[in-house]
């Protein structure tokens, strides 16, 4: 993968260096996506500590940054509701991407109110360790249904909290496919810093135009089992499209007819951006895409005097997706199944759209 090369600047006036790197807390680590945004960035740091539940998220961020839970080079604070503030670290900068279970559309929307005990109230426990710790920079990624008319009540209040505790905070929602990526995927991004050390200069990096596609992201070759049998692609129908290609679309170029629920039904081409991730636990959840001429051994129908296959994505293609590099899916890989690295790609941040907010925000 190539695209998060193009995120590597001059750091020559760099506040942090090698041997004063930027200290880092991962919050609801996952897979350690902030971790890669710093690097790709060119940011020199410690992850000196994170905190995570995930068995398998934490055996894929085990391996995939040299061990480090293992020799104690970042430890894991575990438990976000039984964390004594007194035993974290120090740090200058600390995530915290809460789940967005309880807020999501697709999820159970039950909200983040505190005391509440849904999976989206744990946002509330990040108080005390903020409180207590006062780094620098806090960062916090969310879905766009955070600043709902139901969330955004909430959502004030806590930014009420933080400038309570001395945070200028600075909002806004973007969009993957701006920042160099074919995914279709908007988030709430909050940045905040510390009143006494910010001079109002920060910024979020300017969308700019995407230049690759969906296609650039897929492998050259997959297993036969990713693709759909006949009776999931019989009734198939084309989408004429209406946008011309020189645009992104969002758009889908075949209905699968088959599926209850809309989004299951959809297929792209390689000239499409890919929708939104989920954890695509299951059930064909995963994104599909419209393959012509495909290997021998797969069902295939004709349309338009063409044969075609419809395949999922694979678990590497919605890595890159989400912007790791293919040596850090391998990696994970090799510790963890298919539906694990799935449901690690839904649940994660896309690395280049932090990497150009962290060029801003520690430039």
């Amino acid at each position: 993968m190539l695209k998060n090369e193009l995120i590597r600047e001059n750091f020559n006036n760099m506040k942090y260096t090698k041997e004063h790197p930027l200290r880092v807390i991962e919050l609801f680590s996952g897979i350690g996506s902030q971790r890669s945004a710093l690097e790709n960035a060119g940011i020199p740091h410690k992850v000196v500590a994170i905190s995570e539940i995930d068995k398998f998220a934490l055996k894929s961020y085990n391996e995939m940054y040299d061990h480090c839970l293992d020799s104690g080079e970042t430890i894991n604070l575990g438990d976000i509701t039984k964390i004594d503030p007194k035993d974290v670290p120090d740090c200058d900068f600390m995530t915290y991407s809460f789940p967005c279970t309880d807020i999501s559309s697709l999820g159970h929307e039950q909200g983040l109110v505190e005391g509440t005990y849904t999976r989206s109230s744990l946002l509330w426990e990040c108080r005390k360790l903020i409180k207590h710790k006062k780094p620098k920079y806090l960062m916090l990624e969310n879905v766009k249904m955070l600043l709902s008319k139901k969330n955004k009540p909430q959502f004030n209040k806590w930014l009420a909290t933080l400038d309570s505790f001395g945070y200028n905070s600075y909002y806004k929602v973007l969009n993957a496919k701006d920042f160099g990526m074919p995914q279709n995927r908007e988030r709430v991004f909050v940045i905040s810093i510390r009143k006494d050390i910010d001079d109002n200069t920060f910024s979020f990096y300017k969308p700019f135009p995407l230049q690759c596609r969906l296609g650039s992201m897929l492998e050259s070759s997959v297993d036969n089992k990713f693709y759909l049998k006949y009776d999931l692609i019989k009734d198939m129908q084309f989408i004429p499209r209406t946008h011309n290609l020189g645009y992104v679309t969002t758009s889908p170029v075949a209905n699968l007819n088959h599926f209850a629920h809309r989004h299951m039904n959809c297929v792209f081409d390689e000239k499409s951006i890919s929708p939104t991730l989920t954890t695509m636990q299951g059930g064909n959840t995963q994104p599909k895409v419209l393959i012509k001429n495909p290997p021998k051994g797969v069902s295939t129908i004709e349309l338009n005097d063409n044969t075609y296959g419809v395949r999922k994505l694979t678990p590497k293609e919605c890595w890159r997706l989400m912007g790791f590099y293919d040596y850090q899916f391998e990696k994970a890989q090799s510790v963890n199944s298919n539906s694990q690295l799935y449901k690690q790609a839904g649940n994660s941040i896309v690395i280049p759209v932090m990497s150009y907010i962290f060029k801003n925000l520690f430039k």
